[in-house]
């Protein structure tokens, strides 16, 4: 008998996709895309220093499973509450099963 995983998946997203327009600062606009059930945290965080604006800001990065979909794309984006991330890149099918994707994401500064 195969154990269930649906207890896994209780984080709720909304996966944006660049609408092909820019905004005033020349960055792309993203539309509503789907919204999913998501794991999140099912690899450690991995942490880093970026520049900004002459400052070394902490960041980290987080590992998501979500059920397998076609068609996303590293320059896609996820919304968990009011945090913003974008995906850092193109999403993992492990196994190439087509069941989960792994996304790395990394907040939106």
């Amino acid at each position: 008998m195969r154990r269930s995983i649906t207890g896994a998946y209780n984080k709720r997203i909304t996966l944006l996709y660049p609408n092909g327009t820019l905004n005033n600062n020349n960055e792309p606009n993203y539309s509503t895309g789907t919204t999913v059930w998501a794991a999140f945290d099912v690899k450690p965080p991995k942490g880093y220093m970026v520049q900004v604006n002459n400052l070394e800001v902490p960041q980290q990065t987080r590992w998501i499973k979500i059920r397998y979909m076609p068609g996303i794309k590293h320059d896609w984006r996820v919304r968990y509450g009011n945090e913003i991330y974008e995906i850092m890149q193109p999403p993992i099918d492990a196994g190439m099963k087509h069941r989960e994707l792994y996304l790395e994401l990394r907040l939106v500064i």
